[in-house]
């Protein structure tokens, strides 16, 4: 089951698929359907307008989710042509701005074709829960903004449709724990947890080879001090493994650079274009596990201002932030690799082409002044 809990404090609507099947039914579409081969025309990515100021936590990883035409398809397949609660239905409003996305023409600046289903979307999420709109002042977390669009977008499915939602944008572990006394396992075999939106990596302590390989060999093993083994009786240490045991066809890994007060690590992680899985697998008798990067979402501590903001106009009312090192200030961008291949930096409306060997540096150079770390990555599933 995918794992449908909102988060803390933030949403009061659960699922609403009851309220969708009494309207206009969804098209669905066999499984096989649903593939990671783009269906629209190709085309680069477009530019999305920065609001206030601010918007950027969200149009970041929104770009993110237009690189990723498995997920595209399945919110086509799955949907239906006449929403009886459209205002509210985080699913269609996603698709609609998909819509608006690819087929909005050539160009990569498209702001009034891309506002209405912006605002739209906003006004979707605000209803289930999150608390910002396209009105708002304030800076929030990239990635609880995706998880919290991804988990309420799950809402408006029946539950065979979430199923197979969770296996487009879910990823499961198990995890094992082993004591050290006499190497005993628990009887019941390995705990299974529920699907999450993503895959998330401690980046401490920095490892020799700070590769996302290695953060997630040590994210995904852990030691347990003072447990009590349920086989031979003995308190001591115990090892933590944990394991894919559920595979997405989209993979969101979030790289932890943001502490309990929120403070920015700027931890090197070093990653490529390919994500190889195999050895972190539960079942090793499933097909070679491989991903490939298909967006990035990056942070800089540098805040945005009028003066390097580039939609600025001599009449810019883009607010000015302090720079404290955190998640709440800065400003996110997206690089992206849109349908006809390119990869493209996506700063707000400003998008551009860059090189793919820019994209998996470690600290990217951006158009504007300042270097963006990596914070969320976007892998597709070879």
């Amino acid at each position: 089951m995918y794992d449908l809990r909102p988060l803390k404090g933030r949403a009061r609507a659960g699922p609403r698929a009851r309220d969708v099947a009494a309207g206009s039914p969804r098209v669905q579409r066999p499984r096989e359907r649903i593939s990671g081969r783009w269906r629209v025309n190709k085309g680069p990515c477009k530019g999305f307008r920065n609001f206030t100021g601010q918007s950027c936590y969200r149009h970041a990883p929104l770009q993110a989710l237009m690189a990723a035409p498995n997920f595209l398809n399945f919110l086509e397949d799955q949907g239906h042509p006449e929403c009886p609660i459209l205002d509210e239905c985080v699913s269609c409003r996603l698709r609609l701005v998909a819509e608006s996305y690819w087929r909005s023409g050539a160009s990569t600046a498209q702001p009034d074709a891309m506002s209405a289903p912006l605002v739209a979307l906003d006004k979707a999420l605000r209803i289930n829960g999150w608390h910002g709109t396209a009105e708002e002042d304030t800076q929030e977390d990239a990635d609880e903004w995706l998880t919290f669009a991804l988990r309420q977008a799950a809402g408006f499915f029946d539950e065979n449709q979430r199923e197979e939602y969770g296996k487009v944008v879910g990823v499961g572990l198990n995890s094992t724990i082993r004591c050290q006394t006499k190497g005993c396992t628990p009887k019941n075999g390995p705990l299974v947890a529920e699907r999450d939106p993503a895959l998330r990596l401690s980046i401490l302590p920095e490892t020799r080879s700070k590769t996302l390989k290695s953060y997630l060999n040590t994210s995904l093993t852990d030691k347990i001090d003072g447990y009590t083994c349920e086989q031979c009786g003995q308190t001591g240490t115990a090892d933590q493994v944990q394991k894919i045991s559920a595979a997405p066809e989209v993979l969101f890994v979030q790289l932890k650079r943001f502490d309990e007060s929120r403070r920015k690590l700027t931890t090197e992680v070093r990653f490529g274009s390919n994500l190889n899985l195999n050895a972190n697998v539960a079942d090793k008798s499933q097909k070679p596990l491989v991903y490939k990067l298909a967006a990035t979402v990056c942070h800089s501590e540098t805040p945005m201002t009028p003066e390097t903001s580039p939609e600025s106009t001599p009449d810019s009312t883009t607010r000015p932030r302090s720079v404290d090192r955190s998640t709440m200030t800065g400003h996110y961008v997206a690089f992206a690799k849109a349908s006809n291949g390119t990869w493209y930096e996506c700063n707000d409306l400003s998008v551009r082409p860059v090189l793919a060997r820019d994209v998996y540096s470690s600290a990217v150079e951006g158009s504007m002044e300042g270097e963006f770390t990596p914070y969320v990555l976007c892998y597709l599933k070879e």
